[in-house]
């Protein structure tokens, strides 16, 4: 009987909106870390909670909040960014198990460049967010460069995931 809505506005914040299938607003608020700079989040709704996956443009970050927005599981990064990495692309999934979360891991070409070499990752989490794996799926997209503002952004076209089943 409702939605909801993960949104990182211009001021890099994260917001969570629930709307009624009517549209009204039943919820706007501000969550996270505030002194994080929120990129490109994905949410899915756990039964209980909402699960959030998003990028702090260097760092994968997971936390689950109840409907009020109040943290169930604060703010945590995820392991296996390499050193001058960046993330971007989230998609997150709830499974019987916890969570899958699929995101874009970026690798400079060489230390100092722009230009990044991008391939995606998975984590999967128990139901209490315990990071359980993570691995490169080995999928190497095109390189993208964040020199000016010619490749922002453009990483979000290039995939998504859908969970088959219960596998």
């Amino acid at each position: 009987d409702e939605f909801g809505v993960i949104y990182s506005p211009l001021d890099n914040s994260l917001r969570l909106y629930r709307f009624s299938l009517a549209g009204s607003t039943l919820l706007d608020r501000t969550i996270g870390n505030p002194a994080s700079a929120y990129y490109e989040p994905s949410l899915c709704w756990d039964g209980a909670n909402y699960a959030i996956a998003s990028s702090t443009i260097t760092q994968a970050e997971f936390m689950t909040v109840d409907e009020a927005g109040d943290p169930v599981v604060p703010p945590t990064g995820l392991p296996g960014i390499p050193f001058g990495g960046r993330t971007a692309a989230f998609r997150i999934r709830c499974t019987a198990a916890g969570y899958s979360i699929f995101g874009l891991v970026l690798t400079p070409s060489v230390p100092g460049s722009s230009l990044y070499y991008t391939g995606v990752h998975l984590w999967t989490l128990s139901a209490a967010g315990v990071v359980q794996s993570h691995v490169d799926l080995n999928l190497q997209l095109a390189p993208i460069s964040y020199v000016g503002t010619a490749g922002v952004g453009t990483e979000k076209e290039y995939y998504d995931v859908a969970i088959a089943g219960n596998r």
